[in-house]
């Protein structure tokens, strides 16, 4: 059930219909009148269009925005800033268009009976698994899914906070009122006489500004079929905005005679006067709105979920929506809740990413002040145009391999807004490993992204490294306290970072083949025959990676591979590593000391094994032998990841090793479990070659997982 028959919901409606959703809308309003003035678009919604077939009635509704231009009251040019480089960088132009005719075009696709009008939303009510809306007419409807679509003062909204603040679930910025808010006029006028807009059939129009000193800023903008799109604003204070709050919380052709008397002597862009345009304006094609700012952190709750209120904002909350209803496994309370979780994990950060640049861009534009004059002109006049696509521009990145270096590259984009993708060839994310260690080398990056406490929970302080002769005399002691080195369990560090990239960021079971450049584009193959189209790849799935070997496999054909990155790797090493749990905690006094030795046992036949505790009653365990340059070649490729496989010859090999914290080392690894037990090949190599075109390489080992010096691509 979509209650709202705005923009969210129409395409909300649209998106139902092609994936056989049943729904319905319930609209307020008596009737469906199309109202409201210019719209903007681009590369944030239009490929949804292109998807739905509906991108060519779009276009030709539309004007291409060429260039933004801001005015003085007086006409004077204040700043122009280019638009026309966005169809290169992102593949889309920024477009404008008559508001009310999208909505034409969103409604024609929305079968007449899927609509009830004159249905105002009361109050809405779970029971039995189902939910119900009351409506003012007395009536009520049931349904598995309600979604809000009627904008920030909803009945829907009303009814879902006022149930959450009664049972104390709803946060207190919830209750808090709006910002500062705006009142808008804005209408669609027919030009009377073409002949005094020689530019009326560009198809390449700009977008002009007047802003005024008062908080007043108005345009009009040319549109197709000889029309003029116009907008009266007038920014209102704290107490003028209270005095509104629920005066006018909807468009409608209101009349305001003090508001038109207040724009109708001020000089157009397009020439004459704003009066003109109004008084060439029919009467139902003017409305007036109070819009006010703020963006709620309670999206959802039951079986009731909400979509933004400015237009755009609900036509991306709308695709995102439908796609997390479509992944649904049936209408059970957890499958609702799980989508609507995905929901506001995509959605919340881009809502209040939004909201911000709209607060500085309110400063910017109407702010009188002397800071805020100046950003105006830095920001139109003086900005470079590199600078302007780094802000505007959020390159797509594919991401091959959800190991740490995969996974922490994907948390830092999701900080940094940056859209990227997950193809891990795994079928599933198991968390395999022994122990690891870190510092200052990358501490300082957890500690950013506030998660160095959930670390910190899982480890201990690394206070000696101590090194042993097999039969357990010691060979030598360091002292690592003075570094605050810490110590923890692989797979505890895995979960964490796993944790903060969304479920539908990673698809599993997909092994890279190949990648290939073409048209500002990079196309990676997958052996299931798939493929997937971003800016750039970044290949994190080890030295073996289909990323790298098809990256090198071209170059090399080309003569531009180091011959040093074709030749073999050093000398290998075999390691089966584990986490053990300790059945007998007496026999460990120091098991809950937070500061730990690291002990290492050195053979003289090339052996090496060491275990250490962990937070948890756990014990990390490692076995390692290196190999010569013939066992190498042997093993060169038969285990270059690491996998639950059992290999009872190297388990004989150590199982009656002394050690280091008491016992034998067949005694760890008989108390860990086979899933917990790993054996990997590695090798030591520095490539040349870490990156080419459109395809960056990362480090292979978990330790090299600082990303100095930034990125590049933010």
């Amino acid at each position: 059930m979509i209650v709202g028959a705005g923009f969210g919901g129409l395409l909300l409606a649209v998106l139902l219909e092609q994936i056989n959703i049943p729904y319905h809308i319930f609209e307020r309003a008596k009737e469906l009148r199309p109202l409201g003035s210019v719209m903007t678009m681009g590369a944030n919604m239009l490929p949804v269009f292109e998807q739905l077939g509906l991108l060519e009635e779009v276009m030709k509704i539309s004007n291409i925005n060429k260039t933004v231009k801001l005015y003085n009251p007086d006409m004077s040019e204040m700043a122009t800033q280019d638009m026309s480089f966005l169809k290169e960088s992102l593949g889309y132009y920024s477009i404008l268009f008559p508001r009310p005719k999208l909505y034409e075009i969103l409604l024609s696709r929305v079968p007449a009976n899927r609509i009830s009008l004159n249905k105002k939303a009361l109050s809405t009510k779970e029971e039995d698994g189902k939910v119900t809306i009351s409506f003012s007419d007395n009536t009520t409807y049931e349904g598995d899914i309600v979604i809000g679509a009627d904008g920030a003062h909803s009945g829907v909204r009303q009814s879902l906070y006022k149930r959450l603040d009664s049972e104390g679930l709803l946060p207190q910025t919830d209750l808090e009122a709006f910002s500062i808010g705006y009142i808008f006029m804005v209408g669609v006028s027919d030009i009377t006489n073409p002949e005094k807009y020689p530019k009326l059939d560009d198809p390449f129009v700009q977008f002009p500004i007047v802003i005024g000193g008062d908080y007043k800023i108005w345009n009009a903008v040319i549109t197709p079929g000889n029309q003029i799109c116009w907008t009266l604003g007038q920014q209102l204070s704290q107490e003028e905005a209270k005095d509104q709050h629920f005066r006018n919380s909807e468009w409608g052709p209101e009349s305001n005679e003090s508001m038109i008397k207040e724009f109708q002597d001020k000089l157009c862009p397009l020439g004459g006067k704003m009066g003109d345009l109004i008084a060439d304006t029919p009467k139902d094609r003017i409305s007036k709105v109070f819009l006010e700012e703020k963006v709620f952190q309670t999206w959802y709750h039951g079986r009731t979920a909400l979509l933004g209120d400015g237009a755009v904002s609900a036509l991306q909350d709308s695709v995102v929506l439908a796609n997390c209803l479509y992944e649904m496994k049936d209408a059970s309370s957890e499958s609702i809740t799980s989508a609507f979780e995905k929901y506001y994990e995509q959605r919340y950060r881009h809502a209040q990413a939004r909201f911000d640049r709209s607060h500085m861009l309110s400063k910017v534009l109407l702010g009188q002040k002397f800071i805020e004059r100046m950003m105006r002109q830095v920001m139109f006049k003086y900005m470079p145009i590199w600078m302007l696509r780094r802000e505007t521009v959020r390159p797509s990145v594919i991401i091959i391999g959800a190991g740490f270096g995969g996974l922490l590259l994907a948390v830092l984009l999701e900080q940094i807004n940056i859209p990227y993708h997950i193809f891990e060839r795994a079928k599933e994310l198991r968390p395999l490993g022994g122990v690891m260690t870190m510092g200052a080398n990358i501490l300082p990056v957890f500690e950013q992204l506030g998660l160095l406490n959930e670390i910190m929970k899982i480890s201990k302080f690394f206070k000696t490294l101590k090194l042993y002769n097999p039969d357990m005399s010691e060979m030598a002691t360091q002292d690592i306290l003075g570094y605050y080195s810490f110590l923890f369990s692989r797979p505890k560090l895995y979960e964490i970072l796993l944790s903060q990239v969304p479920a539908d960021r990673i698809s599993l079971n997909k092994k890279a083949l190949s990648t290939k450049e073409k048209d500002g584009k990079v196309t990676i193959s997958f052996s299931d025959d798939t493929t997937y189209e971003g800016d750039i790849v970044v290949g994190a799935d080890g030295a073996y990676s289909g990323v790298r070997q098809s990256l090198y496999k071209h170059l090399d054909a080309e003569g531009l591979l180091p011959k040093a990155d074709s030749e073999a790797f050093s000398i290998g090493y075999i390691t089966m590593v584990g986490v053990s749990d300790i059945k007998n905690p007496e026999k460990y006094p120091e098991l809950n000391d937070p500061f730990v030795q690291f002990p290492i046992v050195i053979s003289g036949d090339y052996k090496i094994w060491n275990a250490v505790f962990t937070p948890g009653n756990k014990i990390c365990w490692t076995l390692g032998q290196q190999l010569s340059q013939e066992e190498s070649k042997d093993q060169h490729f038969r285990n270059s990841e690491w996998g639950p496989e059992s290999n009872e010859s190297m388990i004989k090999e150590f199982q009656d090793k002394l050690c280091p914290l008491g016992g034998k080392m067949g005694d760890l690894i008989e108390n860990t479990p086979k899933d917990r037990i790993s054996k990997v090949f590695l090798e030591e190599k520095v490539f040349q070659t870490w990156y080419h075109g459109r395809i960056v390489l990362l480090g292979d080992a978990a330790h090299k997982l600082n990303p100095a010096g930034g990125f590049e691509i933010y």
